[in-house]
C-alpha cells in the first residue's frame, strides 16, 4: 500500500531518492501514530484526492496524519479534492468569492467581472491560498486565519472565537467536506501539529531496523540459532 501510494502521488516517477525519503515519512507516520495512520489509509486518501495529493510536500504529508485519523482515508481524500476545486479551480458561489476578495486573498489581475462589477470568473491562480494548499493544507489554513484577523476590507474576525471562524468557513467553503477539513485545520490546529510532530520525531525505517537488531528478542534469537548450530 505504501509503494502504491508513492506511485499514485507521482513520487516513483521522481526517482529512488524521493521514493526512499517519502517511504521513510510513511514509516514515521505509522510509528508516531501507533498505527492510527497506516499506508492503506494514505492510499485511500491519494486515490480520492487525485491531483490534490500529488503536490504535497513532506511536511504536508505529515500534517495530513491527524486529518486522516479524523476523517478516514477516503474522507480526507474527498475533502482535499473539494478544497482543490474551491481554491485552485475557483468553483465557488459569488458570495464566497466576495468574502475571499474582502479578505485580500484574491489576485485582482486574475478576476473576471460581469455586470455591476460582480465577480464572474476566477482564473487559475487567482486564490492566494491555492498554491499553499497544494503543498500543505495547514499552511493554507494558517494564511486564512491571518487574513481573517487582518482583512483587506471590512471588520476583522475574532479568530479566538471558534464559532465566528466556523461561520466564516460556512460561507467560504460551500462543500461540507472541504468545510469540515478546514474547520479541523483551524479549530483543532494543536492536534494536527501534535500528530505531525510525533511523526517527525519517530524512528524511520533504518532506525527501526537497527533497533530491532539490537533488541533482547533479536539477541535471544541469535543465541538460539548459534546453540542449535
Amino acid at each position: 500500500s505504501a509503494m502504491k501510494y508513492l506511485e499514485v502521488t507521482g513520487a516513483v516517477a521522481q526517482g529512488e531518492a524521493e521514493m526512499e525519503k517519502r517511504f521513510n515519512v510513511i514509516a514515521q507516520m505509522v510509528a508516531g501514530s501507533s498505527g492510527r495512520t497506516n499506508p492503506a489509509m494514505l492510499l485511500q486518501m491519494a486515490r480520492r484526492a487525485g491531483p490534490a495529493a500529488q503536490g504535497l510536500s513532506v511536511e504536508g504529508m505529515r500534517n495530513m496524519s491527524g486529518l486522516v485519523q479524523e476523517l478516514g482515508g477516503e474522507g480526507a481524500g474527498t475533502a482535499l479534492m473539494s478544497m482543490y476545486q474551491t481554491l485552485i479551480a475557483g468553483v465557488m458561489k459569488q458570495s464566497a468569492a466576495a468574502v475571499f476578495q474582502r479578505l485580500g486573498l484574491l489576485d485582482p489581475r486574475k478576476i473576471e467581472y460581469g455586470k455591476a462589477q460582480k465577480i464572474k470568473h476566477l482564473m487559475p491562480g487567482a486564490n492566494k491560498l491555492g498554491a499553499l494548499m497544494q503543498e500543505d493544507p495547514l499552511k493554507a489554513a494558517d494564511a486564512l486565519m491571518a487574513a481573517m484577523a487582518k482583512p483587506l476590507k471590512g471588520p476583522a474576525i475574532d479568530t479566538s472565537n471558534m464559532n465566528k471562524v466556523r461561520e466564516e468557513m460556512a460561507i467560504l467553503f460551500g462543500n461540507r467536506t472541504a468545510q469540515k477539513m478546514m474547520s479541523i485545520l483551524t479549530t483543532q490546529r494543536g492536534q494536527v501539529v501534535k500528530e505531525a510532530h510525533l511523526a517527525t520525531i519517530a524512528k524511520d525505517i533504518q532506525q527501526t531496523y537497527d533497533q530491532a537488531l539490537g533488541s533482547p528478542a533479536r539477541k535471544l534469537k541469535i543465541f538460539e540459532n548459534n546453540l542449535r548450530n
